[in-house]
């Protein structure tokens, strides 16, 4: 059970970072607002950064039979996957801030 839920915290954590990106592109392409965009993001972002805190969890320990859930470098790989994908979709809101924000005030 717990790989299951690990696996569907997994690609909730992808489908997060998913939806994250498309408003964000959105945002960039100024078919919605910044504001939205940003409104939008940011909970998605929490969404996926649990997704990403219960994952570990669930895949951290060992079943009944002594032998971990997941190899643990395989675990570590798609959870630095996960993490720097949200860090880059942040790192892409800082950019549109800096580039549409700070660039029309001056």
């Amino acid at each position: 059970m717990r790989r299951i839920l690990g696996t569907l915290c997994y690609f909730g954590i992808l489908a997060a970072d998913a939806a994250a990106a498309y408003f964000s592109y959105q945002a960039y392409e100024e078919t919605i607002s910044y504001y939205q965009g940003f409104i939008t993001f940011m909970p998605l972002f929490i969404v996926s950064y649990w997704f990403n805190t219960f994952f570990l969890q669930l895949f951290s320990g060992v079943d009944k039979s002594g032998r971990p859930y997941i190899n643990k470098i395989l675990k570590r790989i798609l959870a630095d996957f996960a993490t720097l994908l949200s860090i880059a979709l942040l790192g892409f809101w800082v950019y549109i801030f800096v580039a549409r924000s700070l660039y029309t005030s001056f």
